[in-house]
């Protein structure tokens, strides 16, 4: 192609066709111009193409681990704290209605009632985008509701969690000591554990113990409000990416 130009230009010259080769210059040059700037073009689609390919590829893998988190919810959060508010409903009923109950009973229920509670969440994927960088999520209102719940909602309250895990553990300790003593058990199969027992008699009446149940009482309100709060924003967070997942293109096969 451009010996074939260079050919018109020089059949010009020789001709002497001083003013056509002026004219034909300057169109080539505006060809030329033009070829670029689609070439540019074609290179900027190109690198959009790519961006938006790797925004949808992290947000399908934010929404992996909401989905993950959720499985969590369900198979082990959700199950503790039930077993923590059982505990607890229970002990009430034995506490307020001082009807004669076996220590077996309260001890059952008291174990249920301080079932321990680890909240973590996977953000695994939100350290990916911030490592490509949070503008690659086009949607403003999408990029600030990812890094709100990711260094927000979810760290929040699962410190509240922790915070009031820490505040009461050495309390409870204490007021433990009060009311509960280590017992070697051998069961029929050869385990051998440490059991603990009540130490003290009416022990529904003893302060040591009504304290550590007010205290496991709030510490489970807490531990219900942040799941409740978590939950929430995972699930809107959850809604707008798989609204915006809709709005881009399929995948080409």
């Amino acid at each position: 192609m451009i010996k074939f130009f260079r050919k018109i230009r020089q059949k010009l010259l020789s001709e002497n066709k001083f003013n056509k080769y002026i004219f034909y210059a300057i169109g080539e040059i505006i060809l030329v111009v033009i070829g670029i700037l689609i070439a540019l073009q074609i290179n900027n689609n190109n690198e959009a193409a790519k961006k938006k390919e790797k925004e949808k590829i992290i947000l399908k893998e934010i929404l992996t681990s909401l989905n993950n988190d959720f499985k969590g919810f369900d198979n082990f959060w959700d199950s503790r704290l039930e077993r923590r508010k059982e505990g607890l409903d229970s002990l009430q009923i034995y506490i307020f209605e001082n009807k004669k109950v076996s220590d077996e009973k309260i001890q059952d229920a008291y174990f249920k009632s301080k079932q321990g509670i680890l909240f973590r969440f996977d953000n695994g994927s939100f350290e990916a985008l911030k490592s490509l960088g949070l503008d690659i999520i086009t949607n403003d209102s999408l990029r600030s509701r990812i890094n709100a719940v990711y260094t927000v909602s979810l760290p929040i309250n699962i410190n509240l969690s922790k915070d009031i895990t820490k505040e009461f553990e050495s309390r409870i300790q204490q007021k433990e000591d009060d009311f509960l003593m280590p017992t070697k058990v051998v069961h029929e199969n050869g385990d051998k554990h440490i059991h603990y027992r009540f130490k003290v008699p009416n022990i529904l009446k003893n302060k040591s113990f009504l304290e550590v149940y007010r205290i496991e009482n709030r510490k489970y309100q807490v531990y219900k409000n942040s799941t409740e709060n978590m939950r929430t924003s995972m699930t809107k967070l959850k809604v707008l990416i798989e609204e915006e997942l809709k709005k881009m293109p399929a995948e080409n096969h």
